[in-house]
């Protein structure tokens, strides 16, 4: 590392120590991202150099376009299979380019696939794009979703096939200059279905045969519905409302098991896709519920249905108000661990409960020290290790357990 270089770190985190803002922030901020994000920094010597212990690692170069490191965003296409890497938004007026998608299999790593959305292919309107369990999903402004079978996209549209590490025109494939090229170009798609659906709601899909659940905002209340992936035909009970007006919305998603959960404030119910062949017909079945009320021993509050006149009220309605009662919020939280074969929740009152999966029985509790119920707190599980986090503002505490 030349000298020039040690001054600008040694400026930069002498700005960050002291926390100091304004235009020497910027301008250090502006020197570590040349220096982090340069592709013609040596980076081999330096994690040699300051690692403690052997990584295995690769670099990649994307592309020499797009050098800074937030330009990049990772996620799983499929989980602990594939990766989808999505470049940002491309801002520049006239250009139909909306991003470009980069997928990647791991373990080893293997380049499937880079490709290009184009808005005179997909329409001027996209609001979003992802990549999910080998579904192309693209978003729009009139809130349709349109799934697209991205395998099947692949195989019609791909220009050529290459690795990490071929030669290109005299060039390696994910190094520089090169970076990776494109190897899909789309010119030609079948759309699987399109969807409406409400603005913060993901679909997702589970059951067999395969199910969807998806909500489409309605004037006053929300609404879940449930139906088959082949007919686009509607469950047998598969239709969930959102009873109250409340501060936390209901959720329903498909997740462990093939169980569709129907998360509100205050409990969790587990419904099953009964199948019968017979007459083709789909039922949702109830299988379990966890109630955190009762878990927790609440009382139901006492409604008054006397006026301070002595009037009887026949019945109480609540208009335009958020039904909100510190004890409605039972249930923070709900995941499971596969390993273990647990469903974990979070109450309210500062104690995990891990569930057996079968029959949603509680099989141990466990109490979190330094509780904080303001606080935004989550609870990750891994086998025998739980991490409970919490944060308050920008304050960040985690604390680690052995179940």
């Amino acid at each position: 590392m030349n000298e020039k270089l040690k001054k600008h770190l040694n400026v930069s985190l002498y700005v960050i120590r002291r926390q100091l803002y304004g235009s020497n922030c910027r301008l250090a901020c502006k020197m570590l991202t040349s220096v982090i994000t340069s592709p013609r920094n040596n980076f081999k010597k330096v994690a040699t150099l300051k690692a403690s212990s052997p990584f295995s690692y690769e670099r990649i170069l994307f592309n020499d376009s797009y050098r800074k490191a937030y330009d990049w965003k990772l996620c799983w296409e499929t989980e602990n299979k594939r990766v989808v890497i999505k470049s940002a938004r491309n801002q520049a007026t006239g250009s139909s380019i909306f991003m470009h998608l980069i997928i990647l299999e791991i373990g080893p790593i293997k380049l499937v696939s880079r490709l290009k959305i184009d808005k005179q292919v997909f329409g001027h309107n996209i609001t979003n794009v992802n990549i999910c369990e080998s579904m192309l999903i693209v978003r729009h402004r009139s809130l349709v979703t349109t799934y697209y079978d991205f395998n099947k996209i692949i195989e019609m549209n791909a220009t050529e096939v290459v690795l990490l590490g071929d030669r290109l025109n005299n060039e390696i494939v994910g190094k520089f200059p090169l970076g990776i090229p494109i190897t899909t170009v789309i010119e030609t798609l079948e759309t699987l279905f399109q969807l409406k659906t409400s603005e913060d709601h993901t679909v997702t899909f589970g059951g067999i045969p395969w199910h969807y659940v998806n909500r489409t905002p309605n004037m006053k209340l929300y609404q879940y519905e449930v139906r088959s992936f082949c007919y686009n035909k509607l469950a047998e009970n598969g239709i969930f409302y959102t009873k109250n007006i409340q501060l936390y919305n209901d959720c329903a998603y498909f997740s462990f098991n093939d169980h569709l959960l129907h998360v509100e404030s205050d409990r969790a119910t587990f419904y099953k896709v009964h199948h019968f062949p017979m007459n083709d017909h789909n039922e949702l079945v109830e299988c379990g519920k966890i109630n955190m009320k009762q878990i927790l021993n609440v009382e139901a509050p006492q409604v008054s249905h006397t006026t301070s006149s002595g009037r009887t009220i026949k019945q109480v309605y609540h208009l335009g108000a958020v039904n909100f009662n510190e004890n409605d919020e039972a249930l923070l939280m709900i995941d499971y661990e596969d390993e273990l074969e647990v469903v974990v929740t979070l109450s309210c009152k500062g104690v995990v409960y891990l569930h057996d999966w079968d029959t949603f029985e509680i099989v141990k509790e466990i109490t979190l020290s330094n509780w904080n119920e303001d606080a935004d707190n989550s609870v990750l599980i891994d086998r025998d290790r739980m991490i409970h986090t919490s944060k308050v503002n920008t304050n960040f505490t985690a604390n680690l357990y052995q179940i």
